[in-house]
């Protein structure tokens, strides 16, 4: 968490596999109410987008990758 602090991101791209209305009530109850995680931009100005669920398995493929820049360049 620290680092998240000290970087300060002003977007956070969150992958989940639940619905986004559970993803949006998890950050509500855990984020929001934290307050390491609300002192962060992309928290406090609402800049949180959520990746959609259905490709959960792709982003986690992605992720994974030693370059995934690669992925794109084919």
């Amino acid at each position: 968490m620290e680092e998240m602090v000290m970087i300060n991101p002003d977007f956070l791209f969150i992958l989940s596999h639940t619905t986004n209305d559970e993803a949006k009530e998890m950050i509500e109850n855990n984020f929001k109410s934290n307050p390491a995680w609300s002192s962060l931009s992309a928290i406090s100005n609402d800049q949180m987008y959520f990746l959609p669920k259905d490709k959960f398995v792709l982003w986690l493929l992605v992720l994974m990758l030693p370059n995934p820049i690669n992925i794109w360049q084919t």
